[in-house]
């Protein structure tokens, strides 16, 4: 088992391409000027991160009045541009496609658990989204962190996205 980080804790600090942006973000330099959600998916091919990418575009302008967001797949460069190609998107989207995913490795997301997996297999089963190509460790579990301008964390959940689990937390801001 992954020991995973706690609230109060100093979220680790990293540089990447945004992929739809075209150009490098830092979280540090982010959080200059507003808190981020930062949220960590398996890949576009999962219909249950297609789900939760819906509820989160859904929800985002109600999000962006608090904290920027920053979406991290372990989908390919390609796959995200595929992807997206239909939608307005404002946000990065970090692509960390290659084992051992060290973005996924320095915020401690593991593997999924099996209650979060049955949650999965409803989600599937109950709605619309299909299995698309596979990219990424299956078995990689989903998790989303509200980081605050001090750079610590202030949220923290090593499951699927939850709007309401959300909400509650940006109250906090």
């Amino acid at each position: 088992m992954v020991n995973k980080l706690s609230i109060g804790d100093s979220a680790p600090d990293f540089t990447r391409n945004a992929i739809n942006l075209g150009h490098e973000i830092t979280l540090s330099e982010i959080l200059k000027e507003k808190p981020v959600l930062l949220i960590f998916s398996r890949y576009f091919g999962c219909p249950v991160c297609q789900s939760d990418f819906d509820k989160l575009q859904e929800n985002l302008e109600s999000i962006n009045e608090k904290v920027q967001v920053i979406y991290v797949t372990q989908s390919r460069e390609e796959t995200i541009k595929d992807f997206i190609k239909n939608m307005d998107i404002s946000f990065p989207i970090i692509s960390d496609p290659e084992s051992p995913y060290p973005l996924y490795e320095m915020y401690k997301i593991g593997r999924v658990n099996l209650l979060t997996l049955a949650k999965m297999g409803k989600t599937v089963i109950t709605t619309k989204y299909k299995h698309g190509p596979h990219e990424g460790y299956e078995k990689q579990s989903p998790a989303d962190f509200i980081i605050d301008r001090d750079g610590k964390i202030i949220h923290r959940n090593y499951s699927l996205f939850n709007m309401k689990k959300i909400r509650k937390a940006l109250e906090n801001l």
